[in-house]
């Protein structure tokens, strides 16, 4: 089995994964999102929706990237640390989240992405880029291949506030977006996200009746791509609490 030598940034948000057997896999986009609905914010951009980043630096070695900060959402704050490493050649991601104050949060995603020209496949199934934009969710421990290199999935962390539901979707813009994402579990709150204004509803019927809430609850990502609206949820987060999720990708022949 392969195990992971190095790997090298290719400017503010992309390196290559260097394995024993010579082989190479570059990861674009890299780093992660979080929101609320209300807005977000992305680590890539520094930037997102009603949000801001301050307080931040980072800090890299030949093995390990960590950055550090504070993000400030609408109804959210959350001190950071984002963290990828090499041990024991595996690759390993992780973010620790403590709010700062009383804070509500819909999903976080460690973020990467690959070329759609790539040869993709899933579980030994073929994903073909069509521009669709659905969301592709898969179990933990799923098998990853990427123009012929392997790798698995494990997730670690994350409470009982939040649920695993990692996907691949076929961005309109050309690429596989790749994410290792957790999403709200409890209903803490629980409304209507308007995708053209960011409108928020809180009062439905589509919220009282269980199959009409089921059917709209993420349909957007689910199934139906150009909604122009889809349920959604946030879990509560007590000023102090701390949550921490991580991925690990374990290359294989």
């Amino acid at each position: 089995m392969p195990v992971v030598n190095s790997f090298s940034m290719n400017g503010p948000d992309s390196f290559t994964v260097e394995l024993s057997n010579g082989r190479k896999i570059l990861f674009g986009d890299w780093g992660f999102e979080l929101g609320n609905w209300y807005s977000f914010f992305s680590l890539r951009t520094g930037r997102g929706l009603n949000s801001s980043l301050k307080d931040h630096d980072s800090l890299q070695s030949v093995n390990m990237r960590t950055e550090r900060g504070i993000i400030e959402l609408l109804n959210a704050e959350f001190s950071f640390t984002y963290c990828d490493s090499i041990e024991s050649g595996t690759l390993k991601r992780s973010i620790e989240l403590i709010p700062v104050r009383d804070s509500f949060l819909g999903d976080v995603a460690l973020r990467a992405s690959f070329p759609s020209s790539c040869a993709f496949k899933l579980n030994g199934k073929s994903i073909h880029h069509r521009g669709s934009n659905l969301y592709r969710t898969f179990p933990e421990r799923s098998i990853f291949e990427i123009d012929g290199v392997r790798f698995t999935e494990k997730f670690t962390g994350a409470g009982e506030e939040f649920l695993r539901r990692s996907y691949i979707r076929d961005e309109r813009t050309g690429k596989f977006i790749f994410h290792s994402r957790i999403v709200a579990a409890r209903e803490d709150e629980l409304f209507i996200k308007i995708i053209k204004n960011n409108k928020i509803i809180r009062k439905s019927i589509l919220l009282q009746v269980s199959f009409l809430k089921y059917f709209f609850y993420y349909a957007r990502e689910r199934f139906w791509a150009g909604a122009c609206f889809q349920i959604c949820s946030n879990s509560f987060l007590k000023k102090g609490e701390t949550l921490q999720f991580g991925a690990e990708y374990v290359f294989d022949d």
